[in-house]
């Protein structure tokens, strides 16, 4: 297996609270990679240490095998990483179509319209007027159109239908096909139609599982979760704290469990889960 990117032994702190308690994540390349865990239980942390957006208190940051906790987010987000938050990801004082064009230009640009018909509406509309389902599409469309090589996404399908939610899904896998890695942390297992992703569960800071989505059902059939403190999360097409019943839903809960960070990777302000 050729990794992507690693955190080793890495802690990371906000003020007195420590939210990552020297976790070792593996992310294979060419793969989908889920950080699941509750809100607290760090997921966000560890897409942030990998963004550059968090420094880790301890701990290596590896980026295809070259240590990377030195380089800031906009030094990453050149070489190919593109973070996508859960809140806050836009450019609120700029158009939908200003917001698509920092990415690409020209006919590209446009194209997006064929991905995700949704937005066609909004592109004269500025980013910072959308609800928060709205914003989240326009933040990951725009990462798409970059096409990074390291995609980052927190929480991607979060206020989206589910007929949208699959169709991102699907443009996803179709990114990894190409050669991509792509690591989403959500709170639920989502929907992907692949069965050879890998699974990092996280609880309160710690990885207390790693291994394919199969093997939760099987854990919690053993009662093994539970005995490592954490209830397996739940299969969904969407994550449980979505958005509305509308095709693009209103903006998504806080976490309150730690604190809001704001990074230069090409979206607005971060809040640190």
């Amino acid at each position: 297996m050729t990794v992507e990117a690693e955190l080793r032994g890495v802690r990371v702190r906000y003020g007195p609270v420590e939210a990552l308690h020297g976790v070792d994540l593996a992310f294979p390349a060419g793969r989908v990679t889920l950080l699941l865990g509750r809100n607290g239980s760090g997921r966000t942390s560890a897409l942030h240490v990998l963004a550059g957006v968090v420094r880790p208190s301890a701990g290596r940051v590896l980026w295809r095998g070259t240590e990377v906790g030195g380089l800031d987010a906009h030094r990453r987000a050149r070489l190919g990483l593109a973070l996508v938050p859960a809140e806050r990801a836009v450019f609120g004082s700029l158009t939908v179509a200003e917001n698509l064009r920092l990415a690409v230009s020209g006919p590209q640009a446009d194209a997006v319209v064929e991905l995700f018909p949704e937005l066609a509406a909004l592109l004269g509309r500025q980013a910072g007027t959308l609800s928060g389902g709205q914003q989240q599409l326009v933040a990951v469309t725009r990462a798409l159109l970059g096409r990074p090589r390291l995609l980052l996404l927190d929480e991607p399908d979060r206020g989206l239908a589910p007929a949208v939610a699959a169709r991102l899904h699907g443009i996803l896998l179709d990114s990894v096909r190409e050669g991509r890695t792509v690591v989403i942390a959500a709170q639920s297992l989502p929907r992907l139609p692949v069965a050879d992703c890998l699974v990092h569960v996280l609880h309160r800071g710690r990885v207390v599982l790693s291994g394919e989505p199969a093997e939760l059902g099987e854990l919690s059939a053993m009662g093994e979760m539970g005995e490592m403190g954490e209830t397996p999360p739940p299969i969904a097409g969407r994550s449980t704290s979505g958005g509305g019943p509308g095709a693009l839903g209103g903006p998504p809960e806080r976490d309150q469990a730690e604190h809001a960070h704001r990074g230069d990777h090409g979206g607005g302000e971060q809040e640190g889960r």
